[in-house]
């Protein structure tokens, strides 16, 4: 599966990464899985929106979407 970045200014284009979901595929009802999100490439410094997949149905109402990413230093 696959999820959406969506950038903090509409200069950038939007990113997908893939997510690998811990344990079986189907999920019993009142039960949660928790994903891993693969590598993006953040193009600039701020809050990038995640947009969970279109295989996922719905997200726990405690769910953060945003993605803080800061300045790169060139140390």
């Amino acid at each position: 599966m696959s999820v959406k970045l969506t950038p903090p200014n509409e200069d950038e284009s939007v990113q997908t990464a893939s997510t690998s979901i811990d344990g079986d595929a189907e999920i019993p009802p009142g039960e949660a899985r928790f994903f891993t999100l693969g590598r993006f490439d953040a193009t600039v410094a701020g809050d990038w929106e995640l947009t969970a997949a279109s295989g996922i149905e719905r997200v726990s109402d405690t769910y953060d979407k945003t993605i803080t990413v800061g300045e790169r230093s060139d140390n």
